[in-house]
């Protein structure tokens, strides 16, 4: 059983740190959300009566005992915030302890947080993940891991719980480069796929359709059959939201800039999913932001 510092129960550390919990291993929690901490110890000693969970009130209390403590929080400033700030996780981890953080942040400042992590005698990886609210509550997430190949190795058995792929991408900041180009290609192909269907269903081609002629041609995409259900059946419960995938695009976009990489469609995505957050859909899925598509086109996706 290793001791776990666990930071962030939104909707993909909820069900990450209770697949730890259900493997047998002991966690200090912590949220930014005040009493969300207390909830989830509370929901888990229900569900794994005699599990070891404590929720605590800072970021240093759940990494002072951990042999890793792991984090999945919103953005850059809250990550920086957990690590670095007053009651941080680097003030308070053992020397040799390993920090991983899981969220979605710029690159370049995940390379200092591995700098200063080292500074602290800790050691630390970059391993954001990919898989959506499903593949956390499966443990089948993709995780693409930045750092010293010792320390992936000795973290590997907690990321086989949590995830059924697991690729290390190279040094410091490289699994951030890897999980940013992911997800600039997927919120590419969701714009276009927007773009796509209403255009087809406007001239008259069934959704239903017209889905499967992309599902039989070279379009043919993961994206498409897993969201086109849910944009039929009008549910934009967030499995990630849309205000989090257009942070994640604005990332891409100062990565771009960073490299001297130009990303002209990634840019014309990003304006239109901010064009869909001022239409009040920024809370929900990010798949939701097709209603925009519709609206400009006066139509709307329905069954067959």
């Amino acid at each position: 059983m290793t001791h776990i510092g666990f930071l962030g129960l939104g909707t993909m550390g909820w069900p990450m740190a209770s697949n730890l919990i259900a493997a047998g291993h002991s966690l200090s929690v912590w949220t930014f959300s005040p009493g969300k901490a207390e909830q989830f110890a509370d929901s888990l000693r229900a569900q794994h009566p005699g599990c070891s969970v404590t929720a605590v009130d800072t970021p240093s209390e759940a990494a002072s005992s951990a042999e890793v403590t792991f984090l999945i929080l919103g953005d850059t400033e809250m990550v920086n915030q957990a690590c670095m700030g007053t009651g941080g996780v680097f003030e308070a981890a053992p020397k040799g302890s390993i920090v991983v953080d899981c969220s979605t942040i710029a690159p370049d400042q995940s390379v200092h947080l591995h700098e200063v992590a080292r500074e602290h005698g800790l050691r630390f990886l970059d391993a954001p993940c990919t898989g959506s609210v499903p593949g956390a509550e499966a443990g089948a997430l993709t995780f693409m891991i930045g750092g010293d190949d010792d320390v992936v190795e000795q973290v590997r058995p907690l990321f086989e719980i949590l995830g059924n792929s697991i690729y290390h991408c190279g040094g410091p900041g490289l699994g951030l480069a890897a999980k940013l180009s992911q997800n600039l290609m997927l919120a590419n192909v969701s714009q276009a796929f927007s773009e796509a269907m209403v255009l087809a269903h406007k001239a008259g081609v069934p959704a239903e359709l017209m889905m499967e002629v992309l599902e039989h041609s070279a379009a043919r995409t993961g994206y498409a059959p897993f969201k086109f259900p849910y944009i039929l059946n009008r549910d934009f419960q967030p499995l990630f939201s849309l205000q989090w995938m257009t942070k994640d695009v604005s990332l891409m976009l100062d990565e771009g800039d960073r490299l001297g990489v130009s990303l002209p469609l990634t840019m014309r995505t990003f304006e239109e999913f901010n064009s869909a957050i001022a239409d009040g859909f920024g809370d929900e899925d990010f798949c939701g932001a097709i209603r925009r598509v519709e609206r400009q086109a006066g139509t709307e996706l329905t069954r067959d």
